[in-house]
């Protein structure tokens, strides 16, 4: 493939994603329309003269300066674009499905069987007719429906739609295989699947927001700005059905302040969560010979692994583990029966949640004194004072 191919094929690419290629200023937030847009400005000379070897714009527009030609969708002809040239005022219209029809009445004509091109046809001129369809009616398939020749047998049901679609370890919703199946089955093209499933697809999308929601709660070193760069398909979900990130957590009745501990010194209190594991894991290898930090195991990753065997994870707060919406208990219980969690903030208590065994930091100390590193108990008492909680944030 060449560059101007290459081109050509961006722009297929946003045809399928159900993009108007001729407004320019519309989908400029797109980053695929943009590098669209840039390489044809490249290999093209300009993005005018790129859609007019796509077929999107009439050739008598070529040549014209950029920023002269400006497109409209017209309600009369829906399936046509309608340019105007600022500098003289004249109009045209391109029928995109017109012409793909006379194509068909003239395979017809041929005796080709139109609804098997692949097997009739040429690879060059198959295609080039399917190049033809997908640009005017997003398939081929779409076109000879268009044309008349045949209909889709029904609508899939609920559970058929369902299985379209699933959610993803870091929580993207994709399509499955089944996709292909339904379209099958059903003798539906891509777009018309899409329509069809649009609601599924939210409620799964939705669905995935809850899982992310439930697997990372409370949220104590996930701000918006982390959340986007981590997550970037999830928070465009997050986007579209919520708004803000504060609003999805509004949702679910939690203080965005308070997820993000910003009552304790603001966005400054952040880094504490990470602070406070650090310091744990300098207090465990003071103690223990043989401590591994963030070693993946199955699906977890605990904070810390000592003596090969037991599992530690350093939480700010008791709450944190505590609350019945966070899932780590439940994730971790797949690969260890055992899960001992140190914490800093709050009072010293010994509390057993499933698999987990709360305690507070400060129970180490003894075995500290013991190896000699009182200067550690310092370092972690004046960190202890510095997250506690204030009266006046107590009451």
């Amino acid at each position: 493939m060449n560059k101007k191919e290459h081109v050509l094929s961006l722009l297929d690419s946003l045809i399928v994603q159900w993009v108007d290629v001729t407004d320019t200023n519309g989908y400029w937030h797109n980053p695929d329309f943009r590098l669209a847009y840039d390489s044809a400005v490249e290999e093209f000379g300009s993005y005018e003269l790129a859609l007019i070897e796509y077929g999107a714009i009439p050739q008598s527009t070529k040549g014209k300066p950029h920023g002269l030609i400006s497109w409209v969708q017209t309600e009369s002809l829906p399936n046509t674009v309608k340019f105007e040239d600022e500098s003289k005022g004249s109009h045209g219209y391109l029928p995109k499905k017109d012409r793909l029809f006379e194509r068909i009445d003239e395979l017809i004509d041929r005796g080709v069987d139109v609804t098997n091109i692949s097997q009739e046809l040429s690879i060059r001129e198959y295609n080039s007719i399917r190049k033809q369809a997908v640009r005017a009616f997003g398939s081929y398939a779409q076109a000879l429906r268009e044309y008349g020749l045949y209909d889709c047998n029904g609508t899939p049901n609920e559970i058929e739609l369902q299985r379209c679609f699933e959610i993803t370890e870091d929580f993207r919703v994709v399509e499955t295989a089944d996709v292909v199946h339904v379209c099958d089955i059903y003798n539906l093209d891509y777009f018309t699947l899409r329509k069809v499933s649009q609601e599924i697809r939210e409620r799964v999308e939705i669905d995935a927001l809850d899982d992310f929601y439930r697997e990372h709660y409370p949220f104590d070193n996930l701000p918006t700005r982390v959340l986007r760069e981590a997550y970037p398909k999830l928070y465009g979900c997050l986007r579209k059905h919520y708004g803000t990130y504060r609003k999805f957590l509004a949702a679910y009745k939690v203080s965005y302040n308070y997820a993000l501990s910003e009552r304790y010194k603001g966005r400054d209190s952040i880094p504490l969560g990470h602070e406070f594991e650090r310091k744990l894991g300098e207090i465990l290898r003071a103690i223990y010979p043989d401590v591994r930090c963030h070693v993946k195991v199955g699906a977890c990753i605990p904070d810390f692994i000592v003596s090969g065997t037991e599992w530690v994870d350093a939480k700010l707060s008791a709450n944190s583990i505590l609350d019945p919406r966070c899932k780590t208990l439940e994730k971790y219980a797949k690969e260890t029966d055992s899960l001992t969690v140190y914490y800093a903030r709050g009072e010293p208590m010994a509390e057993s949640v499933g698999i987990a065994t709360m305690i507070h930091v400060t129970a180490l100390y003894p075995p500290l004194r013991s190896a000699g590193r009182t200067d550690l108990i310092a370092d972690m008492e004046a960190f202890i004072a510095s997250v506690s909680y204030r009266k006046e944030d107590v009451a």
